[in-house]
Order: structure tokens, then sequence, then C-alpha cells
């Protein structure tokens, strides 16, 4: 790293030191303790003068071990919140290349720098709306004219959320602060594909279902990679206000039915619960975990043997969780359509009961209303679709919490998630007895 000094002054926190040592990211746990950022931060950052750094607070992790990490953090600096994405390289030369390249191209952030290198840490730290792979952000961020003519009305961007050098969501808001909708920015083409995601299934699904509500998308602009949709009302399965949980996922279980009845858009096919897939997730948490590397792998061999078939091909959502899933006027809007594909219905209501056994485990929900929402959400589903035999749920949902929740506790640094590992794996065992 270039500075032995600063690996001696910091131990291995609390929230990594359940992570074995990653030889390719020597940095990761210095930038993963949010202390150590922000004194970093505030030598570097400042346009004229040090910074006053008065909090940071880590708000998304992308971890691929072996490889690099990218860590949004936010920090207050008087009264005034900024983002800041940081990514690590290989190499001094290589991080020199990222930050004279992001120069050339940067904004101004007010009072702190646009981009800045540490060279110690082969680091570059990016304030947003800059961002290394995302050219449009700026003007989404402003809004330029030629998006904002997209939402008639639109003078102001609120950020909702943000993947680095991938792609990030604003709110649109109109001069009284009224949302008019919402705007996401790629860093590629997949907008294009969201854009047609969108269309079809509005045309399949109409706007009045008494079960499931689907966002319209409002426009696309090619030029600057974004997708324009429109604002849903609702609130999210556990936010403070909402109805009976046990209703809420009654509800859920009914619009994933109804959506699982809709012709899919294209032919692209799920594939997290592929026994590749979950070979690949299953090396990569023992990489880093040796305690649990023997188990994870040998519970991913026998997922590949309780897997097997096709079973029924139906469109599913991709991505059900908390955040994507509103409940408004007895039905449940799902947004986010980014990750919508073919696959088993099986391999989404697994997903769904494995997010609650999860929650369960790591004390987001308490475990005694598990079982409850889990039946919930099997019968609301079953009032208007067959739902899956139990052995395929059974498969899917122990795949979902290999695949999506026990790899998302390591490639997103989750620190309850990382000290209930074993846990975690031993119910996925428990799933498939």
């Amino acid at each position: 790293m270039g500075s032995r000094s600063i690996v001696q002054a910091r131990e291995r926190g609390a929230v990594t030191a359940a992570l074995d040592r990653d030889p390719a990211v020597p940095q990761r746990d210095l930038l993963l303790e949010p202390a150590f950022v922000a004194e970093r931060l505030a030598r570097l950052l400042g346009a004229e003068a040090g910074l006053d750094v008065a909090s940071c607070r880590r708000l998304r992790v992308k971890y691929r071990v072996g490889a690099r990490l990218r860590v949004v953090h936010r920090i207050l600096a008087g009264t005034v919140g900024f983002d800041v994405a940081a990514s690590t390289f290989r190499s001094v030369e290589r991080s020199e290349r990222a930050y004279a390249e992001a120069i050339e191209r940067a904004v101004a952030c007010g009072p702190v720098r646009p981009v800045v290198h540490d060279p110690k840490l082969t680091t570059v730290f990016w304030t947003f709306p800059n961002d290394r792979k995302i050219a449009a952000l700026p003007a989404v961020a402003a809004p330029a004219p030629e998006v904002a003519e997209l939402h008639p009305g639109w003078i102001r961007s609120e950020l909702a959320s943000y993947a680095p050098e991938k792609a990030a969501t604003v709110r649109c808001l109109d001069d009284r602060g009224r949302t008019l909708g919402f705007a996401k920015t790629y860093a590629g083409e997949e907008g294009v594909r969201a854009r047609y995601v969108h269309d079809a299934l509005a045309r399949s699904l109409g706007p009045d279902d008494p079960y499931l509500r689907l966002p319209r998308a409002r426009g696309y602009s090619p030029a600057l990679r974004t997708l324009l949709v429109e604002s849903m009302d609702g609130l999210p399965l556990h936010a403070p206000g909402a109805p009976d949980p046990r209703a809420g996922y009654r509800r859920l279980g009914r619009a994933l039915a109804r959506l699982h009845g809709l012709t899919p858009p294209d032919v692209l096919r799920f594939r997290r619960a592929d026994p590749d897939r979950l070979e690949a997730a299953a090396d990569l948490i023992g990489s880093v975990r040796g305690d649990v590397a023997v188990s994870v792998r040998g519970l991913a061999r026998e997922l590949a043997q309780r897997l097997g078939g096709a079973g029924d091909v139906v469109c599913l959502h991709g991505d059900v969780n908390f955040r994507n899933a509103l409940l408004q006027d007895g039905r449940v809007a799902l947004i986010d359509l980014d990750q919508v594909a073919t696959g088993p219905a099986a391999a989404e209501l697994g997903s769904v009961l494995a997010s609650l056994r999860y929650g369960g485990r790591v004390g987001l929900l308490s475990p005694s209303i598990v079982p409850e929402l889990s039946a919930s959400l099997l019968a609301g589903y079953s009032e208007l679709r067959t739902a899956p035999g139990e052995d395929a749920l059974r498969a899917h949902t122990a795949a979902a919490l290999l695949g999506e929740r026990a790899l998302r506790v390591v490639t997103r640094v989750r620190p309850e998630g990382l000290r209930r590992l074993p846990a975690l794996l031993a119910e996925a065992r428990e799933v498939l007895a």
C-alpha cells in the first residue's frame, strides 16, 4: 500500500474482523472504517484547506473479492452533506490513470474537491455527482434542460439511490418539493432494456389491476442513458405506519401471482439459482471465510442435485425486497424492474422466503413472526395461482440463502450477517432437510 504506518496504526475493526485477509485489496479494512475515512477526507477533500468533517457514515459497499472495493460514504462538512465514492485499484499507476481521466471531466462540488487521489491507499474518491463511469450523472443531478423536459416541472433532484460506476436514481422534484417521478441514469445501455420492460409489462397489466401495480416509463434519453418513470405512492412492507405485516405479505403473494401470470417481456433468464452460480458464490465466500469454506461448498453441491429440472417458466420481478414492494389501496406496487427475467416461480418465492429467514436470523425481524409472514405470502399467492411444490420451494429458499443472502453478506460487507454467517448457512441446510 505504500505506507506501512497506515496499516500499523489501525487494527482490523469489528466490521471486517469476520473476513480473512485479501492480498488483492489490502486497504479494504481501512476504507470500511468511517472514522479512518473521515480523517483521510478531512485532509484530502477541502478545496483550499483542511475540511471540517463533522460526521462520516458508510452507505453502500460493493466488494469484489480478490479484485477491488467500492464504498460510498456520506460526510457532513458543517451543515452540508456530500456523498463520496471510493474505488480501489491494484497499483498506484492504475489509480493515477483513473484520477487523471476523472479530472478531465469533473464538475465543481462547492467547498469540496470533485475528485481526489490517495496514492498511499491506491484509491480515488469521487464526490457526487462525479462518478468514474456514469458520465451523465451531473446532467441529471442538476437537472439539464434536455432531460428535465421529460418530466415537465422538474427543477430539482434529490438522490434516492446510488451504485457507483453502475447506476443512480434521483427523485424529480417541482418548485414546491413534490415528487413528479424518478430518473435512473446508467453507466451502460441497460436503460434501453429497462424502458422496453416497463412498456411491455404496462401493456400486459393495465393500470386498474386490483392486485398489482407496476410503474410506467415516462421517457428515455439515449444521449444521457437516463430512464424516467412515474412516481408510485405506497408504504414499504415494514415501514412505520404500514398495515399488519401478515396482511401485507398476503397482498405481496397475490401481486407476485399476478406478475407470474403476465407474458415475460423477453427471454432473459433468471440465473442466480443455477448450479454454476451457486458454486461460484460458495467459492467466493469460502475464499474470505475459511471457517465456513467446507460447509458452504458442500451446500452448493447438494443444491445442484436438488435444483434439477426446468420447472415452470414465468415472468419474475427478480429483485423483490423490503424496499421494492409498496403497499397501496389493497394492492402492491412493485418498483425497480431492471432485473425482470423468466424463470421458475419457486425461485422468486424462495427469494422472498429467504429474505424473511435472513431478517429473523440477523435481528431485522422478530424470529417468531417469520413463519407467519411466510405462510401469509404463500396463502396470498395460492388465492390466484397454484403455488410451487414444497420440494421446489425448499430448494429455492436454500439456494437464495446461499446465492443471495450469504453472498451479499460478504460482497456488501454486512456486519450483522458476517457475525452470523455459520448460522445462516446452517439455516439453509435446515430448510433442505
